[in-house]
């Protein structure tokens, strides 16, 4: 089934991405869903060994950024989707708020 990347905004079918948190020793416990193209380009941009969870979601943020402001994507549009995503991290990471 097709559906709209997050990234790149074309109707493509979508791949998982797993993202890394500390929780249950560092299992891959959340998933991204990322056209197969974005998903390669976000591996790029990603560290390539085990870093601090927060160095990997600000990468992550930042690629989605990118990706976002070059198809020119109105910024409450991507408030909602990057606001989203912070939200399931803390959700699944157990992160707190303060």
């Amino acid at each position: 089934m097709k559906a709209k990347c997050p990234a790149c905004g074309e109707e493509k079918h979508l791949t998982k991405h797993h993202i890394l948190c500390p929780k249950n020793k560092w299992d891959w416990n959340m998933v991204f869903m990322l056209c197969r193209e974005c998903h390669i380009e976000l591996h790029k941009a990603l560290p390539h060994k085990k870093t601090h969870y927060l160095v990997y979601i600000n990468k992550l943020m930042l690629f989605l950024m990118d990706r976002m402001n070059t198809r020119n994507v109105d910024d409450s549009i991507q408030y909602k989707i990057l606001s989203q995503i912070m939200i399931e991290v803390r959700t699944h990471c157990n992160l707190s708020t303060s």
